[in-house]
């Protein structure tokens, strides 16, 4: 049983493989995102998201990433998604994790290597930062592992640059300045195709 993150895309890439027929090529990924939902299920990986509290009645309020997940979800697929997350959810394959700030390795991504301040992604350091902060671990080489396919993860300043396969090799050798530093913090960065 590992510890892991899954990012948006992939989720969304998920919802295409499974009901459109779209292939990996066609959504230009390293791997069946099927396969990886499959091998999530088979070995009861540990899908972590951020907790954000709960309301005035009790239910618990999305936290950034379960809202990123909802957010990118094409209308169309809101029933799939719903029944995929209560499956997940219900089997304990879903577990919610108060955050860490983290904002020293924040920092060191900002200023260093030009990961984006903006936007999601700093949601999926700090969810993977607080699995390891809690000393919760899994089975891989690593507390926790982020499952993307954002060169952001690999490495910001080749995001504009890398294109296709070229692309895609770059994160099958996990290459890039972003993974040591979070390998430092305990924290792994995988494709799909090598999870």
């Amino acid at each position: 049983m590992g510890n892991i993150l899954v990012d948006t895309q992939l989720v969304v890439n998920y919802y295409k493989e499974e009901n459109k027929g779209m292939t990996p090529e066609e959504m230009n990924i390293t791997g069946s995102t099927v396969g990886l939902f499959q091998k999530i299920i088979a070995h009861r990986d540990i899908i972590f998201v951020d907790f954000a509290g709960v309301d005035d009645n009790g239910k618990e309020k999305d936290g950034k990433i379960l809202s990123e997940w909802k957010k990118h979800i094409p209308n169309v697929a809101k029933y799939w998604f719903d029944q995929w997350y209560a499956t997940l959810l219900g089997s304990g394959q879903i577990k919610f994790i108060s955050m860490s700030n983290c904002q020293n390795l924040l920092q060191t991504l900002y200023s260093r290597y030009n990961f984006p301040q903006d936007g999601w992604d700093k949601w999926y350091v700090r969810t993977a930062k607080s699995v390891v902060s809690a000393g919760i671990n899994g089975d891989g080489g690593f507390p926790v592992v982020i499952i993307t396919e954002d060169l952001d993860f690999y490495d910001p300043n080749q995001k504009n640059r890398l294109r296709g396969n070229a692309r895609l090799d770059f994160m099958r050798q996990q290459q890039g300045t972003i993974p040591p530093v979070l390998a430092n913090d305990g924290i792994g960065v995988m494709c799909v195709c090598l999870y």
